[in-house]
């Protein structure tokens, strides 16, 4: 946040850490949410959804490495 003040997006790879970029935008006086900084996790936590809901968080997602692999090998099969 110092060294780039005018962030727009900050992606994370865990909503628990997402968690904690949005305490230190708070503390550095920046908003985040659609009219601020757009923040984005990984694990589609109840925080994360909660905080979506709120619109304080862009988005978040789920990886399924199995059942992606599985299904899939079922399409390619059939």
């Amino acid at each position: 946040l110092q060294s780039h003040p005018d962030v727009n997006v900050i992606t994370c790879v865990a909503d628990q850490a997402l968690a904690g970029v949005e305490v230190a935008l708070q503390g550095a006086g920046l908003t985040p949410g659609d009219d601020g900084v757009r923040l984005i996790g990984l694990g589609a936590t109840k925080t994360a959804l909660d905080a979506i809901r709120a619109g304080r968080w862009f988005g978040t997602y789920v990886e399924l490495p199995y059942e992606e692999g599985y299904y899939g090998g079922q399409n390619i099969i059939a």
